[in-house]
């Protein structure tokens, strides 16, 4: 819910779904307008909810704008020299960790602003992103139908940061790639489960346990759903130790090229 949005949010700082400089601009410059319509959505806010929001979300794009955003830009610097200085694993996972505790530094930054809209919700409002969540969780886990469309997933993701992959290529991610049994169901049933949670610790105004999950969003995941992640994560590494070790020259140095286009537009942001 929350959480999720945050993080679409930091996505966008990080210019992983955006194509054009000016795109992303616009984007950060009417954060606030765009995450009241989108919580609007969700819940449908009252007024005072939407001011709340509105408020709250100037308050983080300005903490982004002097603070989170110049770190995040250190990071993916220096991803690209560890890449470029022929460092291919560690860049690859100092990235991955770099986005991680980018991630837990805004929650931590934005847990008080979103705890102070959450303890607004009333049961109209719980009601209204119960039957939102409901009508998009398939869509949201569609990847993780069948194994062909996890497969083309994978792809797609590698070919973002590497260009097109050889046919070679993406037969070993087919070989690497597996459908857990269930993995669709897994992933809506444990979606479905913390929403349970996180609006019902909402309605009772809980702010300590709200305070808990937005810093440890697992306290509230079901155990198939902590073994399908780790699953995942491990398929995740050999398809990038895969990439590393197969890569062409083109493909080497697709992946700073994205790096440098990311820095470029952050940079605009500031």
């Amino acid at each position: 819910m929350l959480t999720l949005l945050i993080k679409k949010i930091l996505i966008i700082f990080l210019i992983l779904q955006l194509n054009a400089c000016s795109t992303s601009a616009i984007v950060f410059n009417n954060l606030p307008f765009l995450t009241a319509l989108r919580l609007n959505e969700m819940f449908s806010l009252s007024d005072a909810q939407e001011v709340i929001v509105k408020q709250r979300t100037e308050e983080l794009q300005a903490w982004l704008k002097t603070d989170a955003i110049h770190v995040i830009i250190e990071r993916l610097s220096q991803t690209k020299q560890l890449w470029q200085d022929g460092y291919f694993h560690e860049a690859s996972q100092y990235f991955e960790e770099g986005i991680e505790l980018s991630i837990k530094e805004v929650l931590a930054a934005a847990s008080p602003k979103i705890i102070s809209f959450l303890l607004t919700l009333d049961e109209a409002n719980a009601s209204q992103y119960l039957e939102y969540n409901r009508e998009k969780s398939e869509d949201w886990f569609d990847y993780a139908e069948s194994q062909e469309s996890k497969i083309e997933s994978r792809i797609k993701q590698l070919e973002k940061w590497f260009g097109r992959l050889s046919k070679e290529q993406s037969s070993r991610v087919a070989d690497i790639v597996f459908l857990v049994p269930s993995e669709q169901k897994i992933r809506i049933d444990n979606n479905k489960n913390w929403v349970d949670n996180a609006l019902k610790a909402s309605l009772q105004r809980d702010e300590t346990i709200l305070k808990l999950w937005l810093m440890n969003p697992s306290i509230w995941w079901q155990e198939d759903y902590k073994i399908l992640k780790k699953i995942n994560r491990n398929q995740n590494y050999e398809l990038v130790t895969m990439m590393i070790e197969t890569m062409s020259e083109e493909q080497q140095k697709a992946v700073p090229e994205l790096l440098d286009d990311w820095i470029k537009k952050l940079q605009d942001l500031i």
